[in-house]
């Protein structure tokens, strides 16, 4: 049997069985978690900010196998401060015909929760959903051997994450993402809404974000 987007699904069924004859049986079924889709390491879908000279949006696979373009948009990239937007075959697509459900992504993803966060317009402070390994420079990928999916449901509103929040694997955020000071995280970013980077401290993705808008006034953002 198929789940729809090509993943089969298995049958698995348990027996026990007592001294005194009595039967239990216990059926299951299971499949792999859902791909994701991330054909840049950044993809929005309304007009985007990339501003400062130490930002870094990097499409250039870190093995080298598996290049693909900074930036993908459904709208345009507007570049402040000369920031570095590098990418293969292209740096940078505008007004791409791409379009993404990040939130049908969300809602198949987000049955495997480890993390998971009911918030209205909250605030976290320096939390920990795994540690990355930092590379050789800020411009490096970083490493990590936790996967956590981490799931936080802003209903309609925002989630601020400060105090040097990092984390490990996924993180689904269905709302605004404002991210202010330090961050490091390694995997996949799915935004159902804007994302903003404010304040000072290196920030780091190792992976991809797609979002609906991304802002990056800080002068020290990577991804």
């Amino acid at each position: 049997e198929n789940n729809g987007i090509g993943n089969n699904i298995f049958v698995v069924t348990s027996e026990g069985y007592t001294p005194t004859a009595a039967v239990k049986s216990v059926r299951i079924e299971c499949t792999k978690p859902p791909p994701i889709t991330a054909p840049a390491a950044f993809y929005t879908k309304e007009s985007t900010t990339i501003q400062g000279s130490s930002t870094n949006v990097i499409g250039m696979d870190g093995c080298g196998t598996s290049n693909v373009p900074g930036i993908i948009t459904r709208a345009t990239v507007q570049q402040n401060g000369n920031p570095g937007i590098t990418g293969s075959p292209v740096a940078m697509v505008q007004n791409s015909p791409m379009d993404i459900d990040v939130q049908a992504m969300i809602n198949q993803l987000k049955r495997y929760q480890n993390y998971s966060y009911d918030v209205n317009s909250s605030t976290f402070n320096g939390m920990n959903w795994g540690t990355p390994t930092p590379g050789a420079t800020q411009q490096s990928p970083t490493s990590c051997s936790a996967q956590n999916i981490v799931s936080i449901n802003t209903n309609n509103t925002y989630v601020r994450l400060q105090g040097g929040s990092s984390g490990c694997g996924l993180l689904l955020v269905e709302g605004d993402l404002a991210v202010h000071g330090g961050f490091q995280w390694h995997g996949v970013i799915l935004v159902t809404g804007s994302v903003t980077f404010t304040g000072g401290g290196g920030k780091n993705i190792t992976g991809a974000m797609l979002c609906l808008l991304y802002t990056s006034p800080s002068p020290r953002d990577r991804t």
